[in-house]
């Protein structure tokens, strides 16, 4: 750690999420910004605030992948911690992966379609 010192503003990350639907991994580009982060979309970079949203939200949506209620939440105490704390390239890129980890599990594990066919 630099010591407080916000060091990865416009630095380039990954979110890598394993979607049941599409049976592979989807790998999301983000940049952490001076105000938020920008989710790269088929439309180009978009603007979110510090809790990722709206694009994230957008974009999982469409691509079908379920996520966890309050995952805003992680991506705004990330974006804190790296401001706050000076956190490297490497630790912001570890706690994305640990929020991909997440959606991943939440996406896995997610209801499917049909699941209470014959029970109603």
């Amino acid at each position: 750690m630099a010591g407080n010192i916000d060091q990865t503003i416009n630095h380039v990350f990954e979110l890598r999420i394993s979607s049941r639907r599409w049976g592979r991994e989807v790998v999301c580009t983000i940049t952490r910004a001076r105000y938020g982060w920008f989710v790269r979309t088929e439309e180009g970079e978009k603007g979110c605030d510090q809790m990722c949203s709206p694009h994230l939200d957008k974009l999982l949506r469409r691509a079908g992948i379920q996520y966890p209620d309050g995952v805003g939440e992680w991506f705004s105490w990330l974006w804190t911690q790296a401001r706050d704390k000076g956190l490297s390239h490497e630790a912001v890129q570890q706690g994305l992966d640990d929020i991909g980890k997440w959606i991943s599990n939440t996406d896995q594990n997610a209801l499917v379609t049909g699941f209470w066919e014959g029970v109603a």
